[in-house]
């Protein structure tokens, strides 16, 4: 047994806290409450070869490592920049925020994931696709994809590990 320190970050209402919820307790709430602290909670996925308990630390919309303390950056794996695919504004951030994070935390599997996809076309979809560097599309309110997103994670981690 393992564990995988998952860190969600990103702009205020991207719905990382939300990405949460859905995952760790498959809940969504419509109400919108800023996240004030870092929490975390864990859940347990099974991977080909193992278990893996993964703990995925909630963080408010900041991106920056010198307002979040330092325990919540230490002993990261993975890092999910989470953007909103309907706010602009959000995905205007990507690379510098992307490569703050990679300068920050380099041994770190970092993956960018567009929320809200449920508020999208499949032509906007595509668009998102063709012009960001965007690894998963998932909806917190409808589910789709929350549950494949960090299984894929948990197998990522797991693959890096077994070599």
């Amino acid at each position: 047994m393992s564990t995988t320190k998952i860190l969600l970050t990103g702009n205020l209402g991207v719905g990382k806290s939300s990405l949460c919820s859905r995952f760790s307790r498959n809940e969504f709430s419509e109400q919108y409450l800023t996240t004030m602290n870092t929490r975390s909670n864990t859940k347990w996925v099974s991977t080909p070869s193992r278990k893996i308990e993964l703990c995925v630390v909630d963080t408010p919309g900041e991106v920056d490592a010198s307002k979040l303390p330092n325990k919540y950056w230490s002993g990261v794996q993975v890092v999910v920049y989470v953007v909103d695919a309907t706010r602009q504004s959000t995905l205007d951030n990507i690379t510098a925020d992307v490569h703050f994070i990679q300068n920050t935390l380099p041994h770190a599997i970092v993956k960018v994931v567009a929320n809200k996809i449920d508020l999208i076309d499949a032509q906007h979809k595509a668009k998102l696709s063709q012009h960001y560097m965007i690894d998963f599309f998932t909806s917190a309110k409808t589910g789709e994809q929350v549950n494949d997103l960090f299984l894929a994670l948990a197998e990522a981690t797991d693959a890096i590990v077994q070599h």
